[in-house]
């Protein structure tokens, strides 16, 4: 044996007979690593004392690297503590000098806003690893017990009619006193809700500034790859790039358990509060975060096994919401960004309120079974992040195709129509231009009025509403954005200028007589946009009907004649979601 080699006597001790199978192991494994450094390029014999030097000097050096390995795991659990410990006392001291240097002010209150969020979510996460499994061992099989079950029921309807009272107390007091007129949200909440009844199968601002902030640093990236004059083509280069940061970041979220602590949450609040199944509701939860599209590998599973009402419910829950990137798409748009947050969270319980209504559970089977654990693939932040960012490609792809495709054939339907109307003598100057946006202004006019908007907006409103359902909802967000500007502007002009005049064009433009800036499409008022975004946040049109039908076909081919029967209804249950979710609004809304 070589001199660089270690004796496996060496381990030999007083009163010992030999070395130990891990002393072996580790022996073993030096040895091999010191013959391979000390060959090759080295290149000196044994009898050479600079050889010798050499060789003992990387035998030292392994020896001490291994042995730093070895108690790094060791005491790897010890080390974590300590640098949590450092981390904790760190952002301690430096919160202290920044609440010390600047406090009340707008950015030290969102500095310590999210300290606190921080430090809420580190104490959830630790509680449920802790001691979630000794609670699920406790309660996990109570429900059998007959007396437990009655008491969770009491709980449970307790529960609703407090909410339900503490409901009415609210509109009384804050609507029906201070804003009677908007009690006509209210008439369309029973009208939406009716109408699911009726045709059922069995008929018995702070959060939005933040978003905005983050996403303003889409521009650094955007710049860098388009040059300066990126915003020159404003939904290619500045809408898309956003899309691809928002799903990177969520994808981190994932990565980092965040998205699972929330989605986790809003499960356990739905089920209690609706009564619904484990799968379909965690599914309503999974969709307020991301899109449809990434949730069919969760229940991918155990669609085989659902029911016809299980899977209805599926389907609606994705015509109802949309995914945080296309989200940030609609804020760039110029739609609110506080109450796009909160329609995605509305439209949740919504849909599952709709979609039960319309097509409710005929099995009596106890849903005992558990909803899948969502968990991240990815290996590393950078790896969560670069996923993420790919993920994004087919949404940016769907968005591209789908505006070239129905702005195309929007503008040639128009165009037929103006002509058909002209050869009837429906033309300017004595009629206004037909158009799909025209018809659309009468067809969805009552709607437009149950959820509230102002009467004067209702047109304005309806013509929204049917380029969402029938076109697409990005053209539909893009004619809110254009509203909500106009709105801007002529609030400006009339409140700047003390006999400031205007008037109507026979195509809804209005014209500032003043300055003769002429505002295409007209001008809603904040509150009739607010209830318009409600109202449009929702991935229910008819094309998002037969790209849901083909991708849930294509992952359980032997169910595509329940997804054909159900998927008209499921498309109508996302829209009446999106729908009660506005009136909702124009009932609370100032």
């Amino acid at each position: 044996m070589a001199e660089n080699e270690i004796q496996l006597t060496d381990f030999k001790e007083n009163g010992k007979s030999g070395p130990t199978e891990e002393q072996r192991e580790m022996t073993e494994a030096i040895n091999e690593e010191v013959v391979t450094l000390t060959s090759g390029d080295i290149g000196h014999t044994h009898e050479e004392s600079d050889g010798e030097g050499g060789n003992r000097a990387i035998y030292a050096l392994v020896t001490c690297r291994r042995s730093c390995s070895e108690t790094l795991t060791e005491h790897r659990a010890i080390l974590v503590k300590v640098v949590k410990i450092a981390f904790f006392i760190g952002a301690c001291v430096y919160l202290g000098f920044a609440f010390h240097h600047s406090f009340g002010d707008k950015q030290s209150l969102t500095l310590l806003g999210y300290a606190v969020f921080s430090v809420c979510y580190y104490c959830i996460s630790r509680g449920i690893h802790k001691y979630g499994g000794t609670l699920k061992q406790q309660f996990g099989g109570t429900e059998k017990n007959s007396r437990f079950s009655r008491i969770s029921r009491l709980v449970y309807w307790a529960t609703v009619g407090l909410l339900l009272a503490a409901l009415v107390i609210y509109v009384v007091i804050d609507s029906a006193i201070r804003r009677p007129q908007n009690l006509v949200s209210l008439v369309g909440v029973f009208v939406f809700t009716g109408i699911m009844l009726l045709f059922s199968t069995r008929p018995d601002k702070w959060l939005a500034d933040r978003v905005t902030d983050y996403l303003e640093h889409t521009n650094r990236g955007a710049q860098f790859v388009f040059g300066y004059s990126f915003t020159d083509h404003y939904v290619a280069f500045k809408v898309l790039p956003c899309i691809i940061v928002f799903s990177a970041t969520i994808s981190i979220l994932y990565y980092l358990g965040a998205m699972q602590v929330a989605i986790s949450v809003v499960t356990a609040v739905m089920r209690f509060t609706l009564d619904t199944g484990p799968m379909e509701t965690l599914h309503a939860a999974f969709n307020i975060f991301v899109g449809w599209a990434e949730t069919v590998p969760v229940v991918k599973p155990l669609i085989d096994g659902m029911t016809l009402s299980e899977l209805h419910a599926v389907m609606t829950n994705g015509f109802a919401t949309v995914s945080g990137g296309t989200l940030a798409a609609y804020i760039l748009y110029g739609a609110p960004a506080n109450h796009l947050i909160s329609a995605s969270f509305m439209s949740a319980p919504a849909a599952l309120s709709m979609s039960k209504l319309f097509y409710p559970e005929n099995s009596r089977r106890k849903r005992t079974q558990k909803a899948p654990e969502i968990k991240s693939t990815e290996r590393g932040i950078i790896e969560a992040a670069s996923s993420g960012a790919i993920s994004a490609i087919p949404v940016i792809a769907y968005i591209l195709v789908h505006l070239i495709a129905f702005l195309s054939i929007l503008d040639f339907v128009n165009d037929t129509l103006a002509w058909l109307g002209a050869r009837v003598g429906v033309a300017p100057p004595d009629y206004p231009v037909l158009s799909f946006q025209y018809v659309s202004s009468y067809l969805m006019w009552p709607i437009a009025l149950l959820m509230g908007v102002e009467v004067a907006d209702c047109r304005h409103v309806a013509r929204m509403l049917g380029i969402k359902v029938f076109v697409n909802e990005f053209l539909a967000f893009e004619d809110l954005g254009i509203m909500r500007a106009n709105n801007q502007i002529f609030q400006n002009y009339t409140q700047t200028s003390a006999n400031a005049t205007w008037h109507w064009t026979q195509t809804d433009d209005i014209v500032l007589d003043a300055t003769g800036q002429v505002l295409p499409g007209g001008a809603i008022s904040e509150r009739s946009a607010i209830i318009a975004t409600y109202a449009l946040c929702g991935f229910s049109d008819l094309v998002a009907l037969g790209i849901m039908i083909g991708a849930f076909s294509a992952v359980a081919p032997s169910r595509r004649r329940d997804f054909l029967r159900v998927a008209p209804r499921a498309l109508v249950s996302g829209v009446a979601a999106c729908f009660l979710t506005a009136a909702m609004a124009g009932l609370m809304v100032d």
